[in-house]
């Protein structure tokens, strides 16, 4: 806190200093810190969305965000919503595991913007489309022992979208995704 008063004090009360401080220090950006908070339904749905190019019906995006446990625009208290393992509870597990299964593109779904066939399709081989699929969820690090599980787990489905619907559910599952 004096470290980062100082830098404010010392910029003439610029936010910006304050902020790019805070954003650069090492406290922000250590192991303890990596990895450290539960991410709201708000942010687990909006990354993985964003993450993954896709598109999904905003009613049907509150109706998910709310079974997660977070009403958009009613937290529970003035204080706002929780946050850390104030988000995980039985119920709330189940939705985020359901989730995924509705932001591919399927026959039943055209709405959304994820195509399986660019991921899997076109001769493109099922573990290079797995590895695309980690790259946009995970695109600053996923534990190494991950990739081969989600490898054996797509390489037996029969086509691409259920291929692309596994992979997407199973990393979204995964503590990592669920965490900032």
């Amino acid at each position: 806190v004096t470290r980062l008063s100082g830098v404010y004090l010392n910029s003439g009360y610029d936010i910006k200093s304050l902020v790019q401080a805070i954003l650069t220090s090492r406290e922000f950006i250590s192991p303890q810190a990596y990895l450290a908070n539960v991410k709201s339904p708000a942010e687990y749905a909006a990354t993985a969305l964003r993450s993954l190019g896709a598109a999904y019906n905003p009613v049907g995006a509150v109706t998910a965000i709310g079974n997660m446990g977070q009403v958009l625009f009613d937290p529970p208290s003035v204080f706002g919503w929780p946050s850390g393992l104030g988000w995980i509870n039985t119920a709330s597990m189940l939705a985020r595991y359901n989730f995924p299964t509705v932001v591919q593109t399927t026959e039943e779904n055209s709405a959304s913007g994820l195509d399986a066939a660019q991921v899997f399709g076109s001769g493109i081989q099922d573990d290079a489309g797995v590895h695309t699929i980690v790259a946009d969820l995970f695109p600053d690090w996923v534990p190494a022992n991950i990739i081969p599980v989600l490898d054996s787990s797509t390489s037996a489905l029969p086509d691409a979208v259920s291929k692309t619907k596994d992979a997407v559910r199973l990393m979204m599952c995964t503590p990592y995704y669920n965490l900032n």
